[in-house]
């Protein structure tokens, strides 16, 4: 696509009204599959430039970060993400990485829904690079409160099988010497 868009913007002054019109609705069209792929991932997307002001978002990531605005109502402004982040530890990670200029990193956070729940995030943030330079921060927010469940399921089921094993063992321990005694007492009588 890059190289497609090259070779036109060199033959524009060449192309009539219609092929301009076709070729600006061919890529009208392309955006709009590509913006509908991000709405559609299940994973939270956030698209910062190296000052962590918000470029691009899709739509899941506001049910997955608690921010005070709506994330439309900062696209055009020139603060930093983590000034809209209500969850301080997910606004300080943002604000570390910026200042010591980490351009890679993953966290896990846990946060608390506006319903209550306490929801498992992990957050993480890669380079966005354009032509061969960094400019900005793609950051990917996964939540994994399914998975630590389950992994506390799975210890608690193994704590109740360690349970049993050593339940059994005392068992044993405690049937031996009652059978010894049991036995003498046969015997002496």
């Amino acid at each position: 696509m890059r190289e497609y868009v090259k070779r036109i913007n060199q033959k524009a002054s060449k192309l009539s009204n219609e092929q301009l019109l076709s070729i600006l609705n061919e890529l009208h069209s392309e955006n709009e599959s590509l913006y509908s792929l991000i709405d559609s991932l299940s994973n939270g997307l956030l698209i910062v430039d190296n000052n962590f002001c918000l470029l691009r978002n899709n739509l899941i990531v506001e049910s997955r970060i608690p921010f005070s605005v709506h994330l439309d109502e900062i696209k055009d402004s020139n603060n930093p993400l983590w000034e809209y982040i209500e969850d301080e530890e997910i606004a300080g990670f943002f604000k570390n990485c910026m200042e010591k200029e980490i351009t890679n990193s993953t966290e896990e956070f846990s946060t608390v829904t506006s319903g209550g729940s306490v929801r498992f995030l992990n957050i993480s943030i890669s380079p966005l690079m354009q032509e061969g330079n960094l400019c900005g921060k793609i950051i990917l927010v996964n939540d994994i409160t399914h998975k630590k469940n389950q992994d506390v399921r799975l210890h608690r089921m193994e704590n109740l099988a360690n349970l049993t094993n050593l339940a059994a063992g005392m068992a044993h321990e405690i049937k031996n010497p009652l059978a010894g005694i049991r036995g003498a007492t046969q015997l002496l009588a």
